[in-house]
């Protein structure tokens, strides 16, 4: 009787145990459901974003036609000044659009790179959704090239309107200042715009190699996961190429307006360098991380969080192998100290004065790296409309270090 006891009570056990595994079983086949909705979801916007690329850039093309008439009816007029107007308002326009239309598809091919990243798929699907990517990257290194395409128009216009003023006597030395000033207007941001288009088009042309790669099954299922990352991290940084020139335009639209909110700073900077993990574990660069706990602070969470990200992006950008990084915060009542310190190889004194000015870049930011120059001048300008101040320090072989200051109501919360 003891031993059928036994068995009654091991058989209850099993089906027990069964019952849990069914039970988990059937979680993971409604989560992997859930996670197969949630992409085809994400596939559809997708599709959608890269079909109205398309239409934008058509449109884009009617619009162009008609500013270049409008530009003539400026020349023959000789209204110089309206003509430079024009030309930087339609510069900006054009240029928003285009940007506008390369974030979309970059945002929605990037949410489903980290999904193959993190989840199995079939090799059916994975081949699907990699050539929906492909073929909207190969869509957008054409939308780059319209940046490209844009800025030479508008140059060969602002050569038209210079020839066609030369002959006039009446207003001659305001036409001629206002002519020079377009002229060296254009000419700077032809060559910020050349910089842009490489920086887009490499990236893009690589990551839609690596695609094809893993379509045509030359990379192992293996090492996929670490590939895949690659391509999301080099479209995280086009994404705060486009993000950065984008914010640049609102602010000289007088667009760029904060909105005070309380933030918990520490969590708020722990996400930027989230961003950054991938590129600082490659480099091995030790984060020395001294932030106070919960610390509130009242600021527009958006644009603090564009800064940090400017200054993180270029600490790990310019470290070197095995460096390290001092991310450090102090507080009072009524103001928020922020110091970001890299070990990388700094600036020369007289490199310190140009530092946030719209364009610039160092020697080595030139040489080694990719970017717009807008990143530390946006950085500035959004610091200040905050009310804050900041500031750079460097010594050459010696690193950088970016310090702010934020007058704001700062609260440690228990």
């Amino acid at each position: 009787m003891s031993q059928e006891n036994t068995l009654r009570t091991n058989l209850a056990l099993s089906e027990e145990a069964l019952s849990r595994r069914t039970n988990e079983r059937d979680k993971f086949e409604l989560a992997f459901i859930e996670s197969e909705h949630e992409l085809s979801a994400v596939h559809l916007e997708f599709t959608e974003a890269t079909r109205q690329h398309a239409a934008n850039m058509a449109s884009l093309a009617l619009k162009l036609s008609q500013v270049s008439t409008q530009l003539e009816e400026k020349k023959a007029e000789n209204k110089a000044d309206a003509a430079k107007r024009l030309v930087i308002e339609h510069e900006r326009a054009c240029f928003e659009k285009v940007l506008h239309d390369l974030k979309i598809p970059l945002i929605g091919g990037t949410k489903i790179l980290e999904y193959l990243a993190a989840e199995k798929v079939d090799q059916k699907k994975q081949a699907e959704l990699l050539n929906q990517i492909i073929d909207a990257n190969k869509r957008m290194i054409t939308g780059a090239d319209h940046l490209s395409a844009e800025s030479l128009t508008l140059t060969q216009r602002t050569a038209q309107l210079d020839e066609s003023n030369k002959g006039l006597t009446e207003r001659a030395v305001d036409l001629e200042h206002a002519n020079a000033e377009l002229k060296a207007i254009m000419q700077q941001r032809e060559a910020f715009v050349v910089s842009l288009t490489h920086d887009l088009k490499n990236p893009l042309i690589g990551g839609t190699r690596i695609l094809e790669f893993i379509v045509d099954g030359s990379i192992d299922s293996d090492r996929q996961p670490a590939v895949l990352r690659q391509v999301i991290n080099s479209n995280k940084c086009m994404l705060r190429m486009i993000w950065n020139m984008l914010d640049v335009y609102r602010y000289e639209a007088g667009a760029l307006i904060p909105f005070q909110e309380s933030v918990n700073f520490g969590e708020l900077i722990k996400h930027c360098l989230e961003e950054f993990a991938f590129a600082i574990r490659e480099k091995e660069v030790e984060v020395i991380f001294e932030v106070p706990d919960n610390l509130i602070i009242k600021t527009d969470r958006i644009m603090l969080r564009r800064v940090l990200t400017n200054l993180l992006d270029n600490a790990v950008k310019f470290s070197p192998q095995g460096g390290q990084l001092f991310v450090q915060a102090t507080c009072n009542q009524q103001q928020l100290g922020i110091v970001i310190k890299d070990c990388g190889p700094g600036m020369k004194e007289t490199q310190l004065g140009k530092v946030f000015e719209r364009f610039w870049q160092t020697r080595h930011g030139r040489e080694a790296s990719t970017g717009t120059g807008l990143g530390l001048f946006l950085s500035k300008q959004i610091i200040e409309t905050l009310g804050g101040q900041i500031e750079c320090t460097s010594i050459e072989n010696g690193g950088t270090t970016f310090t702010i200051s934020l007058p704001h109501d700062v609260k440690n919360s228990e």
